[in-house]
């Protein structure tokens, strides 16, 4: 598997900042119950935002997906969870909704679950009782993990059309949502405006 970060002084950045929020959430490895109290967000301007390279995984159905191919439709949001981590599995129902209701918008939902491999046939049969619309990747290893720096989960990254990180989410409770929500509509309208914006210069 192939990823990292293009702008790695900029990714150092990032990570400064994940690891000031990092204390108090659930740490991968670590099982507990999941309960968070205080999730944190941090919003990243356009011109400070570390671009991620493309990386490709399989799905809980066995197919190999790319970043870059998403990223083809649009925005971005990924999210890692696991089966023990009460937090995540709330999370995913809103991120399933926005996945439903943003898709034909330029957006996609992707999640990484990170359990372990011998838990792999019980992730894909929570995600098929689930009913998820989103992509399922499996990262058992921890690898994708690992090299983005993830502090602990859940955990969520927004990346814009040029596949640049323009927010980050660690924890969840009730009303997280709708800050999501609105962060995923501003850079849609800010796609779609750049999108118009390179037309016109070209006519």
């Amino acid at each position: 598997m192939d990823v990292g970060w293009r702008r790695t002084i900029s990714g150092a950045a990032v990570l400064g900042v994940l690891l000031t929020f990092a204390a108090g959430w659930v740490v991968a490895g670590e099982p507990g119950d999941g309960e968070e109290d205080n999730p944190k967000v941090e919003l990243i301007d356009a011109a400070d935002a570390c671009v991620v390279s493309d990386f490709t995984m399989e799905n809980v159905d066995g197919e190999r997906v790319s970043l870059d191919d998403l990223l083809e439709d649009g925005v971005v949001l990924i999210d890692f969870w696991a089966l023990w981590c009460r937090p995540c599995l709330r999370e995913l129902d809103y991120l399933n909704d926005f996945n439903n209701k943003r898709g034909k918008d330029g957006f996609a939902v992707v999640t990484v679950n990170i359990d372990t491999p011998e838990s792999i046939s019980r992730v894909k049969s929570y995600v098929q009782s689930r009913g998820y619309g989103f992509e399922v990747l499996l990262d058992p290893e921890k690898e994708l993990y690992y090299d983005l720096n993830v502090p602990a989960i859940p955990y969520s990254v927004l990346i814009d059309r040029e596949g640049r990180i323009r927010s980050v989410h660690i924890g969840f409770q009730l009303g997280d949502e709708k800050i999501m929500e609105r962060e995923i509509a501003a850079l849609i309208e800010e796609g779609v405006a750049n999108e118009t914006g390179e037309e016109t210069s070209g006519e």
